[in-house]
């Protein structure tokens, strides 16, 4: 009897932990995200078209968030910001895991 609870319980437990797991994933992958926003610079002698994304001010943000179906892991997570830089000029940042944006 008691074998058949732990049974019934393991499943449980073990689906809470890929949870907890999948939810540091993403929360990582959030944070890496907003650190390249913010450490991307394009120079340009025309303020219009300089920026800087730790000056930036981001009008609107996106997640694309793509897991694994069986365990909820996260395999891809893109951000994208669109931000206006201190000449008003907005600017669409998407973020990549190989550490090369689309700017």
């Amino acid at each position: 009897m008691m074998i058949e609870i732990i049974f019934l319980i393991l499943p449980v437990v073990f689906a809470l932990s890929l949870k907890k797991g999948s939810d540091k994933d993403l929360s990582r992958y959030r944070e890496e995200a907003k650190e390249q926003f913010r450490a991307y610079r394009a120079k340009s002698s025309d303020a219009r078209f300089a920026f800087n994304g730790a000056d930036a001010e981001i009008v609107k943000e996106d997640e694309s968030i793509t897991s694994d179906e069986d365990n909820g892991v996260v395999v891809h997570y893109r951000l994208t910001c669109f931000a206006r830089n201190a000449a008003g000029e907005y600017f669409m940042y998407v973020s990549n895991q190989n550490g090369r944006p689309f700017f």
